[in-house]
């Protein structure tokens, strides 16, 4: 599978929320959060067999991905990363960590 062009990479991005769409209550402005690899999981990906989906879109891959000044994610699937814990300790996390 080929990732869509052109195409803003990187996963694993820490930010700040600048703006919320319409009808988001899972997440805040000012809120401090991590884009995770899975950007948008269907219901087998949230059933937990991500790895088997051939539909998952991927930050960085299918989704536009956190290199750049702004980016954007579902809010369902962001995490939130606490300021005591160093975007460089919470990046991986993202990544290996995604449960529904």
């Amino acid at each position: 599978m080929k990732p869509k062009l052109p195409l803003v990479p990187g996963h694993e991005g820490i930010g700040i929320v600048e703006r919320v769409g319409e009808g988001v209550t899972e997440v805040r402005e000012g809120e401090r959060v991590a884009m995770p690899w899975l950007g948008y999981a269907c219901e087998y990906c949230a059933s937990r067999r991500k790895t088997l989906c051939e539909h998952q879109l991927n930050t960085g891959y299918f989704l536009d991905g956190g290199h750049a000044e702004y980016a954007k994610a579902n809010a369902r699937y962001i995490g939130r990363v606490p300021e005591v814990v160093s975007p460089l300790e919470a990046t991986p996390l993202t990544c290996a960590c995604y449960d529904n």
